[in-house]
């Protein structure tokens, strides 16, 4: 990688742990649950990006930690972000005990994957670098390869599926919401939260498909991901501030009545 490009893919990184710790600064001032929720969507998110800075920058000793942690975390940025929008529509008291369970097919990967662990050295290096293609005398190998076949290939599609409706649900949801005049969150400006959405999951498409979009072999691909990753970012850190004025604007509201 040149130093352009590690500057480009250090951009995102940079605003989601910027994000991570402003949230969880203003958690600690206000003690508002979204804020906290929308802090450890952050920490995914920028796990995940420095993730793919390491890989692409070919540092090898670490591949086979990334290996390992890369499909957990990428399966955890929807089920956070999901966590996330339900705390500022006002649901989230409703099922903050099973919230976790959003997080269980992150925790069941990684409980697979991690095996991989425990081959030698040697034979992580050569698996990761693609320079072992014979595993028939290796049964742990060929199970962890079609359980991370199967995460990325089936798991991260069908889990995409499921959320979009979820969210649409939420969406639709907080509409009716504002609809009703007594509603707590009848001041809670729709609009901004379908952008929000809609910007997520535009951020959520580019990181699923960026191993077809060549990010991890063609330099100006990975500059443009970067470069769209960083703006979307700033978009949702922006949004995120602004749903917290409008919380506290609505919640004042409510109590003078």
């Amino acid at each position: 990688m040149s130093i352009i490009d590690y500057i480009f893919s250090l951009i995102p990184v940079a605003e989601s742990i910027f994000s991570a710790v402003l949230f969880l600064w203003l958690y600690r001032s206000s003690k508002e649950k979204q804020h906290v929720q929308l802090s450890i969507f952050f920490v995914f998110l920028s796990s995940f990006y420095l993730m793919s800075m390491l890989f692409n920058s070919g540092l090898h000793q670490i591949i086979p930690v990334l290996y390992v942690l890369s499909l957990p975390v990428t399966l955890s940025i929807l089920p956070s972000f999901y966590i996330y929008l339900t705390s500022i529509t006002g649901r989230s008291k409703n099922h903050s005990v099973h919230k976790l369970v959003h997080y269980a097919p992150a925790v069941i990967f990684f409980w697979m994957l991690m095996m991989f662990w425990f081959e030698p050295a040697s034979v992580q290096y050569d698996y990761t670098t693609g320079n072992l293609h014979d595993l028939s005398d290796l049964p742990l190998l060929n199970f962890i390869r079609l359980v991370y076949r199967i995460g990325v290939y089936t798991v991260i599609h069908a889990q995409f599926v499921v959320y979009f409706i979820l969210l649409l649900f939420e969406l639709r949801r907080c509409r009716r919401q504002i609809e009703n005049r007594y509603s707590l969150n009848e001041q809670m400006n729709l609009s901004g939260i379908t952008y929000f959405v809609l910007f997520f999951i535009l951020l959520y498409i580019l990181i699923t498909f960026s191993h077809f979009l060549g990010v991890s072999i063609y330099p100006v691909s990975r500059v443009i991901f970067n470069t769209m990753s960083s703006g979307i970012i700033i978009f949702l850190l922006i949004r995120g501030l602004r749903f917290r004025e409008m919380v506290n604007t609505e919640d004042t509201e409510t109590d003078k009545v």
